[in-house]
């Protein structure tokens, strides 16, 4: 009887969660090539979820193509985002997935520089980052 038990309650909590994630996805339209993790991605639609209550990402191209986990940690606001997006760090012409941020959540998702990222943040020390924020679509 509590084997069955535990394994509705699991079953049903699966589903829960599952559901969150599914709610929480946001469809992006990025026009560049960019990195996330070790990882090169082409230019495109991409979804992007949380799975479950981890800390991991689910990075997705819309014709299921390309598909990119990663884990990510919490960064805050002191502002909410009106819109979701998606922040990219810029060095020359390569982009590299920083932040992802879920309109209404003051706090947002913060990914760990890449060592392919680090080394190009090391040879262009003299030029800082920059930027670039592409929103939901």
């Amino acid at each position: 009887m509590r084997t069955r038990l535990f394994t509705t309650f699991s079953a049903l909590l699966l589903l829960t969660f599952g559901a969150l994630a599914q709610s929480s996805q946001s469809r992006f339209n990025i026009p560049f090539e960019f990195h996330v993790g070790a990882a090169t991605l082409p230019p495109g639609l991409y979804l992007v979820s949380p799975q479950g209550v981890s800390n991991i990402m689910l990075i997705r191209s819309e014709d299921n193509r390309h598909n990119v986990m990663v884990s990510t940690g919490a960064v805050q606001k002191l502002k909410t985002p009106e819109h979701s997006s998606l922040i990219f760090n810029r060095y020359g012409e390569d982009y590299f997935l920083s932040e992802v941020w879920t309109t209404g959540y003051d706090q947002g998702r913060g990914l760990t520089q890449s060592a392919l990222e680090r080394e190009y943040a090391r040879v262009a020390s003299q030029v800082k980052a920059q930027q670039t924020a592409v929103a939901r679509r």
